[in-house]
């Protein structure tokens, strides 16, 4: 009886797997969804929506609320990386490319910023960006800024990077949890063992001082 069982759950989740498309039954009313559509049609209206097409970046909102945020615009970059990831269409390409030097010369003219939890997705974006498209600026800035963070490393309350600049007491999950994904995506990447030896050690800190117990 177990293995039947067993066997309609797997049955049914293969065919909920390869199925493409989903059919909703709304209101007497039948649609198909397909969910292809849908992520581009959605991805599309996010950059319509909230790209700053005068200064290349991406506003606080969609109301014509046009302040830079620095950390957003990680996020922001991951869409569109997915976006040329799943389309390989130019648009999205473009707009990686007008992003880097919108960001960036938003920032000062460069990619540092006294937040290093801000900093590390950042990082990460560029280095989903270079792997997207090839364009090795993003690769140098994304390891660039990695050696930035690294900086913020000091052994108050036991170690760990701090989340930000002016204050090197300040430890937590935030700035040490994705310096960890960095550095092991970084070690994964370019096989230096140095970035290995980070991950290792974030991780370690993270364990024993920022998990909850």
């Amino acid at each position: 009886m177990n293995k039947y069982f067993l066997f309609l759950i797997a049955f049914f989740l293969f065919q909920a797997c390869s199925k493409k498309d989903d059919s909703v039954n709304t209101e007497g009313q039948e649609y198909t969804i397909s969910w292809k559509a849908a992520a581009d049609s959605s991805s599309n209206a996010f950059v319509l929506s909230y790209w700053n097409g005068a200064e290349s970046y991406f506003n606080f909102n969609n109301n014509s609320q046009k302040d830079f945020n620095y950390w957003p615009q990680a996020h922001a970059l991951d869409v569109v990386v997915d976006a040329y990831t799943r389309t390989n269409d130019n648009f999205y390409k473009t707009t990686i490319a007008q992003w880097y030097e919108g960001v960036k010369k938003k920032n000062g003219n460069t990619f540092y910023n006294v937040y290093y939890d801000d900093m590390e997705w950042i990082a990460l974006a560029m280095l989903r960006s270079y792997n997207a498209t090839q364009d090795e600026r993003y690769k140098t800035s994304a390891i660039d800024v990695w050696k930035d963070i690294q900086t913020g490393w000091n052994i108050n309350a036991g170690g760990g990077i701090s989340w930000k600049k002016d204050q090197p007491y300040s430890k937590n999950a935030c700035s040490n949890g994705p310096a960890c994904i960095l550095a092991a995506r970084m070690f994964q990447q370019f096989g230096d063992v140095k970035d290995k030896e980070w991950a290792l050690k974030i991780y370690a800190v993270s364990y024993t001082h920022l998990r909850a117990h």
